[in-house]
């Protein structure tokens, strides 16, 4: 059946997929925004519109709305930035949501790797033991989905779609790393040998429908490909995509440390999951390669 379906954060690069992948199953999407101007042909509601009125009757709320955590140093007030514009609008919206006369189905938001510690086994959506509630990210993670859960007090039907690094052709790492693979200049990241969770973009998209759509999928979903290679394995499948060499420069620990502070430990740790509740479902995933070279055709380096 054709559903209303709300997107926070619709004008971002997987909120626009997942707008997309909506229109094309049937439903209508309604992105939340600063202006009443309709975005890429879909309707819009303001976020002053929410905050005076509440949301519009709908079937199912989507929450990816977030300040980009690897762009600024993380200075305290940085800080403050990315958690007001995870943790506040979810709670914002969980507020909303628990005061509509008509509750949405489901509300389904964004979350992350970080979720877990670094050396960790390969973690799945029932794994709890590992969380890491020690560095910035896994703080800002653990506090951002609790900030969802009052919505299952009003029998909401909640899921957090952990999110690894998005390969997209518009936006994100993927591009620059193409760039300089393009012309035999590919790195490898400390020592590469740390895992490289990824999804494409279109995958992420389809997820964050698929959760919509599938009434059995609560708690937090891993929207991760099955096939996770190394840091340098992935480098070496980027050059080849290129016909090029592996890739020789190494940039050491210590290099991204100093210009990156905190925030190394993105690039650096050595995240490991796995998504069994995609894999009961039959999600079908590209290999890298083929994510690759898909993403390659479709991006505009210049």
């Amino acid at each position: 059946p054709r559903m209303n379906v709300i997107v926070a954060g619709g004008r971002g690069l997987v909120g626009k997929r997942i707008c997309k992948r909506l229109k094309k199953n049937g439903h209508n999407a309604i992105v939340i925004s600063r202006s009443n101007q309709k975005i890429d042909g879909f309707d819009v509601v303001t976020w002053d519109d929410i905050k005076t009125n509440g949301l519009p009757s709908c079937d199912s709320v989507i929450q990816v709305t977030g300040k980009n955590i690897l762009n600024m140093p993380w200075t305290q007030s940085r800080k403050k930035v990315l958690l007001s514009s995870r943790v506040d609008i979810t709670k914002l919206l969980v507020e909303k949501i628990n005061s509509s006369s008509k509750k949405p189905e489901s509300f389904v938001i964004a979350s992350a790797l970080s979720r877990f510690l670094p050396d960790t086994e390969p973690n799945d959506e029932q794994d709890t033991t590992n969380y890491d509630l020690t560095s910035f990210s896994g703080i800002l993670i653990d506090e951002w989905e609790k900030a969802s859960e009052p919505v299952l007090e009003s029998n909401v039907r909640r899921v957090c779609v952990r999110l690894p690094v998005v390969l997209s052709s518009t936006g994100g790492a993927f591009k620059p790393q193409a760039l300089a693979s393009k012309f035999g200049l590919g790195a490898v990241t400390g020592s590469g040998n740390q895992k490289f969770c990824w999804v494409h973009e279109e995958d992420a998209g389809n997820i964050f429908v698929k959760a919509v759509e599938d009434t059995s999928i609560k708690g937090p979903l891993h929207a991760i490909a099955p096939t996770v290679p190394t840091v340098r394995e992935f480098a070496n499948i980027l050059a080849k995509s290129y016909g090029r060499r592996e890739p020789f420069i190494r940039v050491p620990e210590g290099v991204i440390k100093l210009a990156l502070g905190e925030r190394s430990d993105l690039l650096l740790a050595n995240y490991n999951m796995k998504s069994n509740k995609l894999k009961e479902s039959d999600f079908s995933y590209p290999t890298p390669e083929l994510a690759v070279d898909d993403l390659i055709k479709n991006t505009t380096l210049f």
